[in-house]
Parts: C-alpha cells; sequence; structure tokens
C-alpha cells in the first residue's frame, strides 16, 4: 500500500504456496491519516498485488478514497437572513442526533454539539445528514444537509434556533378612585431554553420598573422570576369644565418581549407561545365609600358652566341644549315680578341667551342679594358671588331633569336630598334648597339658622357635588337618595 507499506497476510490459502483460482486471499494494512494535515484534500490510497510464477511476474492495483467532511453545530437565537441572524451567546453544549445516510441507505446515527463538531472520512458518493429527535425548544433550520464529495466545500454547519417561552402575570387593585395613584405589579417568567433580556411595556402605565429576579446576566433564565412594577395615576376625567364622565372601570394590558426582537418582516425563532406574551388587569374606579359611584350624577361649577364653547366642554353643552332646556329661551334666576329682584337672561338683537350667561359666570364679590331686577348683567361683580352661584345651580338642576346631563343616573340631582348637615335642609330636595337661594338672592326671606354668606356657602357645595360627574366627600356625607 502505497500509504501504509507492506499489508498483512490475514486468510484464505486452502493450501500451498500459490493463489489457486477460486482463492481470495485477505490482507491488511492499518494507516492513521492526520486529518486537520489533509484536510480539505480527499486521500487516495493505492494497493498493489505482485505475483511470481517460474520467471514470470504479475501486478494488479485498487485504490480507494476518502474525504474529509466536518459537521458543526451552530446554535441562533434569530435566524434566517442577515437582518435577523443573531448567535445565542449563552453556553448551550446540547447534543443533538444526526442519522446518516449514503445513496439513500441509512448507516447510522451521530451526535453533534457545539462545542464537539464530527470529523468524517466520507467515501465517494453522495451523503445525507439528517438531525432526529431534535431537543424540545429547537427548531431546525434545515431539514437535513446533502454534500456530495469533491463538490463544494467539506465544512458544513447545520444551525437550529433556541427559543424561549416569556410570559407576564400582571396584578392590580380590585378598585381605585380617580386621581389616585395606584401600583401596578408584574411577574415575567421564561419557560427557555433560551434566556434571554426582557422589557415589560403597559399600553397605559409607563415606565414598568425592574424591581428584582435577575441573577446578574441580564438575561430571564429559566426558573427565575422578574418582578416590574409601574405607578399610575387614576385619571380625573375631562378637568375643569370638561363633561367627560369618569369610567367605570380601567383596563391596562402589560406586555412582555425580548427587546433584541429582530423587526424583520420573517426570521426563525423567539418565543414559540405567544399567548403568555399579554395580560390584562381590570380596576374598577369606585368612590371608595360605597355611595355614589363615578358618573352617577354630574354637576359643574360656575367656571365650568361659564367656559367659552369649545369641542367637548360644558360651555358648548350650555350652548348646543339652551333652547331645549329652556324653550322660552329665557332663564331667570331671584324672584320674579314686583316680589322681589331678578336676572333675567334672554336672547337681544346681537347676542344668544347662552351667550349672555357665559359672558355672566362666573360672577365675583361678596355674597348678597340683589337690590334690583338685571337683564343679561354684564358686571360679574353686580350681583355678587351668590347669584353666580343660584346661576350654576339652576343649570345644574334644570339640565338634569331634561336629560342633559352625562350621567349614569336614573333621577337626576334636584330630587336628591340632604342629610347629616345639622341644618333645617336636612330632609329636603337639592330642589327645595334652590328654591330657597332664588328667594334670598331676589331679596326675599334667608332660611332659618342661614345668612347669604352661609347660604352661599351651601349653594356652592351642592354645584361643586359631582364637579365633572365625580362625586365630592361632601356629597357622599351630606347627600342622600
Amino acid at each position: 500500500d502505497d500509504k501504509c507499506g507492506n499489508a498483512a497476510y490475514q486468510s484464505g490459502n486452502q493450501g500451498g504456496l500459490a493463489l489457486d483460482p477460486g482463492e481470495t486471499w485477505v490482507y491488511s494494512c492499518t494507516y492513521t491519516p492526520s486529518f486537520p494535515s489533509q484536510f480539505p484534500n480527499c486521500l487516495t490510497n493505492v494497493a498493489t498485488a505482485t505475483g511470481t510464477y517460474g520467471n514470470q511476474t504479475v501486478q494488479a492495483q485498487d485504490d480507494y478514497t476518502l474525504c474529509p467532511f466536518v459537521l458543526r453545530k451552530k446554535i441562533f437565537l434569530y435566524w434566517d437572513h442577515q437582518e435577523a441572524t443573531i448567535p445565542y451567546t449563552g453556553t448551550d453544549n446540547t447534543p443533538f442526533t444526526v442519522k446518516v445516510h449514503k445513496d439513500g441507505t441509512e448507516l447510522g446515527e451521530t451526535t453533534v454539539s457545539q462545542e464537539a463538531e464530527r470529523q468524517f472520512w466520507l467515501s465517494q458518493g453522495t451523503w445525507k445528514f439528517c438531525e432526529v429527535n431534535v431537543p424540545a425548544g429547537y427548531t431546525p433550520a434545515y431539514e437535513c444537509i446533502t454534500y456530495t464529495t469533491s463538490q463544494g466545500y467539506p465544512d458544513w454547519t447545520y444551525p437550529n434556533v433556541i427559543t424561549y417561552d416569556l410570559a407576564i402575570d400582571k396584578t392590580c387593585p380590585a378598585t381605585a378612585k380617580p386621581g389616585e395613584t395606584i401600583t401596578y405589579e408584574y411577574k415575567v417568567t421564561n419557560a427557555g431554553p433560551a434566556s434571554v433580556p426582557a422589557v415589560v411595556t403597559d399600553d397605559k402605565c409607563s415606565p414598568a420598573v425592574y424591581q428584582s429576579g435577575d441573577n446578574g446576566n441580564g438575561k430571564v433564565d429559566p426558573g427565575e422570576i422578574w418582578t416590574f412594577t409601574c405607578q399610575y395615576v387614576v385619571p380625573v376625567p375631562g378637568g375643569a369644565g370638561i363633561m367627560t364622565p369618569v369610567l367605570p372601570t380601567i383596563t391596562n394590558t402589560a406586555t412582555v418581549k425580548d427587546p433584541n426582537l429582530p423587526t424583520a418582516s420573517w426570521f426563525l425563532g423567539g418565543d414559540r407561545n405567544l399567548s403568555n406574551n399579554t395580560d390584562i388587569c381590570t380596576v374598577t374606579i369606585s368612590d371608595g365609600d360605597g355611595g355614589y359611584k363615578p358618573g352617577e350624577f354630574c354637576t359643574y361649577t360656575q367656571g365650568g358652566w361659564g367656559a367659552p364653547p369649545n369641542g367637548n366642554n360644558v360651555g358648548q353643552l350650555l350652548k348646543d341644549n339652551f333652547d331645549f332646556v329652556y324653550p322660552s329661551q329665557t332663564l331667570e334666576v331671584g324672584i320674579s315680578g314686583a316680589a322681589g329682584f331678578s336676572m333675567l337672561f334672554q336672547d337681544s338683537a346681537t347676542l344668544q341667551s347662552y351667550q349672555y350667561i357665559t359672558a355672566y359666570l362666573p360672577s365675583g364679590a361678596t355674597a348678597g342679594a340683589l337690590e334690583h331686577d338685571y337683564v343679561n348683567p354684564t358686571d360679574k361683580n353686580e350681583s355678587g358671588v351668590f347669584g353666580g352661584q343660584v346661576t350654576a345651580l339652576q343649570l345644574n338642576v334644570d339640565f338634569a331633569e331634561a336629560g342633559k346631563m352625562p350621567q349614569t343616573g336614573s333621577t337626576h340631582v334636584g330630587a336628591l336630598k340632604l342629610c347629616n348637615t345639622g341644618t333645617s335642609f336636612d330632609g329636603q330636595t337639592v330642589a327645595s334648597v334652590l328654591a330657597a337661594a332664588n328667594t334670598a338672592l331676589g331679596g326675599g326671606a334667608i332660611p332659618t339658622g342661614f345668612t347669604v354668606s352661609t347660604l352661599n356657602d351651601l349653594v356652592d357645595n351642592l354645584n361643586k357635588a359631582f364637579d365633572n360627574c365625580l362625586p365630592s366627600d361632601w356629597a357622599q356625607t351630606n347627600l342622600c337618595k
């Protein structure tokens, strides 16, 4: 043999010193080629058999070629093309089983891992390497690798994608009040096998701040529980002068994902179970006292009614519905006729009634009774603050009774009764207080135990009782259904 020298006879001679017709003599010779020094070139051995008979010498030759081939394993976190090809940087020596075929015939199995490549000497032909029984959580990038000896570079890498399963569990308080700061809590887990970093987002609360759980590598490992929190202020709908009622509940959706997730439209890998990447949490918005609920009743202050019409504000509510609530297109507060004094808002040649109300509210100066009649008053101080408060309460009661308030309650604010005030109005309706306030404003009798100033304070509390559809603490205590 040109590589290993003289071969040693093994068997086949049935007697005598000659190779007889029909005999097959077997020889063997051991040779260990150097894979690194030979790679990537094929290795051909030439064997020569020499025989003599008398003075004749005859020879026969045969050769056999083996080609080196390397099968490697590479684990990717994301794989398909350059934009989305991200190697997995974690330690992973998982063995993968590979079935080996030659020219359509299965020859056996081997294993390969990232840390343990496989070196083969392949006889000439077409070979196929196919992964079988792929470990859970891994996805093969190829079904099989096919290689024909002497065609192409004999060093192939079989890629696999290691997946992960991030999950999030969000918790929140059962109830909260508008304006209250609540804490959302998030727990993030990963069923692996890949360890990946995690970022938590919430569609209504930001930022979700990491609290604990990481072992120091910056990745959610299988078995770890990462915790996040987010401080959320329950919104107070609208703000000054806005009519938007309070929603009965607030539902937030939290999402967890790998911040390094590719933006490519298609790639292999990632989270294999997207159903647990999000979680919702619903908070019931309540007053916290079990009395009036947000949105059940609505009132607005002088400032709300006096705001210029705009979008969805109270001034727009006044403009759009004034003629419906007051078919005569007039609003009068105080005492009508000769028995006292009043303020009358009515259409003129240049302005409509609601525009005079907008211009008048909010009023100021010391609370007091009217000393003469006013028609479309323009001086905010002419009637004092009491005139503005009575006008606002009149609007609150009339608009609610006409069904033009954005409330959910089936009754209107004028029908509610005062309670726990310790005054003569306990047990009487808001409409009764309004009637007494109109009388006092017009210069008539003042209710027992009150002055114009203290009556003004009571009317102010009524105007603020459900400001922007949120029940005040005063309303919870001093208004009964």
